[in-house]
């Protein structure tokens, strides 16, 4: 797939579940995002999570940590994720133009979100 002359960052995961084959919405489990517009943002008591994340993924790439602005698009831009093997979950933003590159995918670990996580769920799920 081409996104053109500016890629776009976002990947769209979608969960289902083992047994019935329906849909399962992580975030009902994770609690990580807002939903507004059908759409997930991250929930602002993580931001700062997440902008560490941001910050350590970009060390080697100056041009966006300069960038004023991507302290607000971490807030603003729409996400969506995927939790991983080791218990961390791994971001991934809307980003579709040339701040793309910024924007790989950023980790949260458990420690930041464990308040938010509904564990009965994960559980249920067998979901670190």
């Amino acid at each position: 797939m081409c996104d053109g002359v500016h890629s776009s960052s976002f990947q769209y995961g979608i969960t289902f579940e083992k047994a019935s084959g329906k849909r399962l919405d992580l975030n009902l489990i994770y609690n990580i995002a807002i939903r507004q517009d059908g759409r997930l943002f991250v929930r602002p008591d993580l931001i700062d999570s997440v902008k560490t994340s941001y910050r350590s993924d970009n060390k080697n790439n100056p041009s966006c940590l300069y960038a004023t602005e991507w302290e607000d698009e971490l807030a603003n831009l729409p996400i969506t994720f995927s939790p991983l093997p080791d218990g961390s979950i791994a971001l991934y933003y809307a980003a579709p133009d040339v701040s793309a590159a910024c924007f790989p995918a950023l980790r949260l670990e458990p420690k930041e979100f464990s308040k938010f996580r509904d564990a009965k769920q994960a559980t249920q799920y067998a979901l670190p």
